[in-house]
């Protein structure tokens, strides 16, 4: 077996969490990779400033509109476009962060420890963030791009936001338990 995968049994824990144990260290791996990729691809976009490339990087409106191609666009409204950019992905980047370190916890068996309660509220805040993000990108590319107007075909993502909601207050709900089985080893 792997030894980045590997970690020892933690007697606390039930045997049954073996399995949990197993998925959250491929989840750990694959959001790893996931943040890499996104920071690496990031990173690059302030490239299209100076080199443009005739193939396009962006979609204006709906999924079947018209591709922008960057040499097509003057250097102020590539700025702009890039910047769009990095407002759209930056969150996403902070919930694959956030994502991982929560897994890498629980792969290590710290399921109700402060820092992974914190990880969570921060992957779901920024969930949160994201969903809105995601709209703000696209209307700044689609002004940069001069296309007006935005109108009804606006990429908006409820789910994301109603999913990050979810996890902040689950997050809320993991320190109050910890709290009271604290509280309650205390009083035993």
């Amino acid at each position: 077996m792997n030894p980045f995968l590997s970690v020892p049994a933690d007697p606390g824990l039930s045997p049954d969490f073996g399995k949990a144990r197993r998925l959250s260290r491929i989840m750990t791996i694959v959001l790893a990779i996931g943040f890499w990729v996104t920071l690496v691809w990031l990173a690059v976009q302030p490239v299209l400033l100076v080199w443009p490339t005739a193939g396009g990087w962006g979609r204006v409106g709906a999924p079947d509109a018209v591709i922008i191609a960057p040499a097509s666009l003057p250097f102020g409204p590539r700025a702009g476009a890039v910047l769009a950019i990095f407002v759209g992905v930056t969150p996403w980047l902070l919930v694959l962060h956030h994502g991982g370190r929560v897994f890498a916890n629980f792969a290590k068996g710290q399921v109700f420890v402060q820092r992974n309660t914190a990880h969570l509220r921060a992957a779901g805040l920024w969930m949160v963030v994201a969903g809105f993000a995601t709209a703000a990108e696209q209307v700044l590319f689609n002004l940069a791009a001069g296309v007006r107007p935005i109108g009804r075909q606006l990429d908006h993502r409820p789910m994301v936001i109603i999913l990050g909601i979810a996890v902040y207050v689950a997050a809320y709900v993991m320190a109050e338990a910890q709290r009271l089985a604290d509280d309650n080893a205390a009083i035993v």
